[in-house]
């Protein structure tokens, strides 16, 4: 599995398909935020524009979610399983 528990109670994540999935949840959960108003980062780029130049999504703020949601479920976890077969 690529997150791991640490003894001091803590978790890490480990391959390269679980640092994405980690990072994509991270994003999703910033474009929700980013929905109700709020804005996660001064400077630097929105999550939104984030996930439609990474990830070449279309469309208004909940369209992209309900991309980016589909992606994760099919795509992302996907890679998740092939990389914990391969353990």
């Amino acid at each position: 599995m690529p997150i791991e528990q640490t003894e001091s109670g803590g978790f890490m994540v480990t391959g390269k398909a679980g640092m994405e999935a980690y990072r994509f949840a991270h994003l999703i959960t910033g474009l929700k935020a980013e929905m109700r108003g709020m804005r996660l980062t001064g400077k630097g780029s929105t999550c939104y524009s984030m996930l439609k130049n990474m990830y070449g999504f279309k469309g208004n703020k909940a369209k992209v979610l309900a991309q980016a949601q589909a992606y994760r479920d099919t795509t992302i976890m996907t890679q998740l399983r092939e990389e914990e077969e391969k353990e």
